[in-house]
């Protein structure tokens, strides 16, 4: 349905730009599948487009823990705009429902914009009951 037509159009990258409107009409969808779908989709066709890293990094405080994950996971596919918003993450990384999704796009980032959090990492990612989510925060530890 429409989250794998969001999904698929992100894959396009800016090639489906001229849908981009679209896209972002979606994100205010009452499905949360759907506007998580378009939120990533979002990230991947327009990241440049005006607005679009404010609209996403105000997502990350979504009600549903799915969007809000969706954002995250967004803004680490928004290179230098979403690494800008890093601070936001780090936040982040204090939710268990949203740990991973923050450590996702902390992970697409260099080492400036991880260091500032390295407290957070050790004290709640390496100790997630989640051993995926440990895992992964040793990875992004690694590169900072």
């Amino acid at each position: 349905g429409r989250p794998a037509a969001a999904s698929t159009l992100g894959a396009f990258a800016e090639a489906s730009a001229p849908h981009l409107p679209r896209l972002l009409a979606c994100i205010k969808d009452v499905a949360e599948e759907v506007r998580a779908a378009a939120i990533l989709a979002v990230a991947q066709v327009g990241p440049d487009h005006d607005g679009v890293d404010s609209q996403v990094s105000g997502l990350a405080g979504d009600p549903s823990p799915v969007v809000a994950a969706a954002a995250c996971q967004a803004l680490g596919l928004m290179g230098a705009k979403g690494e800008a918003r890093a601070d936001l993450l780090g936040e982040k990384l204090s939710d268990p429902q949203l740990r991973y999704a923050a450590l996702t796009a902390l992970s697409n980032f260099g080492p400036g914009a991880v260091r500032s959090h390295v407290e957070k990492l050790i004290a709640l990612g390496l100790t997630d009951r989640d051993c995926l989510t440990r895992q992964l925060a040793a990875t992004v530890l690694g590169s900072a």
